[in-house]
């Protein structure tokens, strides 16, 4: 208790033991792929494309490759109205290029073959010397570091005394390189051009690889979803499922290329997730290696759909319909009919159709989860996982707190308002009593439980439904005269 020694009016903050109603966001994903550079397997952040390149393909002439659809994913999840994304670049004994020149060694920053493409050049500058020299002295020498037909970057001005120095401040080098130096037995620079080699991806990745990489998304609290584009098993998909209900994520899954109609509502059937969405078909892009369309998975692309109506429209709207257009498809794999959405759709494989002077959309609501109806549509699942995460938040403040009446009356206002909150935004059906109960007193915490240091907390909610089928009777009626 503070102490005052003379009159006056002081003001106190006064914490009362319970957080901020501020709600984590349900729109983050995670990719897991092979990208050409970059750090390897490791959860990295990133914001933009822009970011991703910066990340993931530094001064390379694309980030796409014809081994990998994780660039593809990417580029569609940031295209489709995604704002976060965790990307996990998956190499396996990869090697980092290195080359020994007549004056320096270098070797790339990351492991891969982008790396065979960087070239060093050391030319003499002929239009400065240091003090005292003359011709047939110690010139200063130019450094340029190019990669590929991509960036270059060149660094004036260098003896060797701080050539070393010098090149590994340039910022994209540094990005470039990870080792830049003299050799022990040289005493003087001369000018060179020689290129990095031994560069390698390592051993062909295969399901193990892909599905070992989920637990680098252990430690992200904020994550919803999840996929790995173009890994499309029966065994990775499972482990996906598999992962995200033990972690409260949502999986997206894809069928391989060139799936069937009849295969892809036989897979379906065989399996079952607490929530997870199952795409159907790949769709086409422009490949800027190529010039031509390339098919792809669709996981990342209905990724952003789901993050941009999330965000916009909130959790709880189902994200299909005519407003959830697939940015960057020209056309997808199949042209499905009404007859085979007809069949896939009560199966819960969200398909993906054309609709005239609209475009490509999401065009299902159904999750993975055929066997609880109450977790039947994607949006079910979405605000279920976003409910546990926020009550799980807001609720942090409680432990090693006093297990008393007065803490059980915080934990139910601070959850009721939360809840109420959603109500107000559209979330649940009915009135405030209607839609949602809290309890937490005696009847579910009692003595016994208290005394293990047990507190529980019990919710119950009402969510609205989406209008998946909409039936319009017209009756005509003619009177006779």
């Amino acid at each position: 208790m503070a102490i005052y020694n003379s009159p006056g009016v002081f003001i106190q903050d006064q914490m009362k033991g319970q957080s901020s109603i501020a709600q984590s966001t349900s729109h983050v994903g995670a990719l897991i792929g092979k990208a050409r550079s970059g750090v390897v397997n490791v959860a990295q952040k990133v914001t933009s494309w822009t970011e991703y390149i910066s990340k993931y393909a530094n001064g390379l002439d694309t980030p796409f490759s014809s081994d990998s659809y994780l660039a593809y994913s990417v580029y569609g999840f940031f295209q489709n109205g995604g704002r976060e994304l965790y990307v996990v670049n998956v190499k396996n004994n990869g090697v980092a290029a290195s080359k020994e020149g007549t004056v320096v060694t270098a070797k790339a920053k990351y492991v891969g073959t982008w790396g065979n493409s960087i070239t060093i050049t050391l030319t003499k500058n002929k239009y400065w010397r240091a003090a005292g020299q003359n011709d047939d002295g110690n010139l200063s020498f130019d450094v340029t570091v190019a990669i590929g037909s991509g960036e270059k970057a060149t660094v004036l001005d260098c003896t060797i005394a701080n050539i070393v120095s010098k090149v590994m401040a340039d910022t994209s080098i540094a990005n470039w390189l990870e080792e830049f130096k003299i050799k022990t037995d040289v005493s003087a620079l001369a000018e060179e051009t020689f290129t990095l080699i031994g560069g390698s991806e390592g051993t062909p990745l295969t399901d193990s690889d892909y599905t070992g990489a989920l637990s680098k998304l252990d430690f992200i609290d904020n994550l919803t979803f999840v996929g790995i584009p173009g890994q499309t098993s029966s065994a990775v998909n499972s482990a996906i499922m598999i992962y995200c209900e033990e972690h409260n994520l949502f999986p997206l899954l894809d069928m391989p290329v060139g799936s069937t109609v009849e295969g892809v509502n036989t897979y379906r059937k065989s399996i079952s997730s607490f929530t997870g969405a199952l795409c159907y078909p790949w769709g086409k892009v422009n490949d800027p290696v190529t010039n031509t369309n390339k098919l792809v998975p669709t996981c990342g692309h209905v990724m952003g759909v789901y993050a941009r109506i999330i965000e916009s429209r909130g959790v709880h709207k189902s994200p299909a319909g005519i407003e959830a257009v697939l940015r960057g498809f020209i056309e997808l794999e199949t042209r499905l009919t009404q007859s085979d959405i007809s069949l896939l759709n009560p199966a819960g494989v969200v398909c993906l159709v054309s609709k005239p002077n609209i475009g490509i959309v999401v065009w299902g609501a159904r999750s993975l989860n055929s066997e609880d109806e109450n977790m039947r549509y994607v949006s079910d699942g979405l605000l279920n996982l976003a409910i546990k995460k926020n009550l799980y938040n807001i609720t942090q403040f409680a432990t090693f707190e006093p297990n008393t009446e007065d803490l059980r009356n915080r934990l139910s206002t601070v959850c009721k308002a939360y809840l109420e909150t959603l109500r107000t935004n559209g979330a649940f059906k009915g009135t405030g009593d209607e839609a949602y109960y809290v309890t937490v007193d005696d009847s579910n915490n009692t003595e016994e439980t208290i005394a293990q240091g047990l507190l529980n907390i019990e919710v119950g909610y009402a969510p609205v439904k989406p209008a998946e089928f909409i039936v319009i009777k017209l009756v005509h009626s003619i009177e006779s005269n």
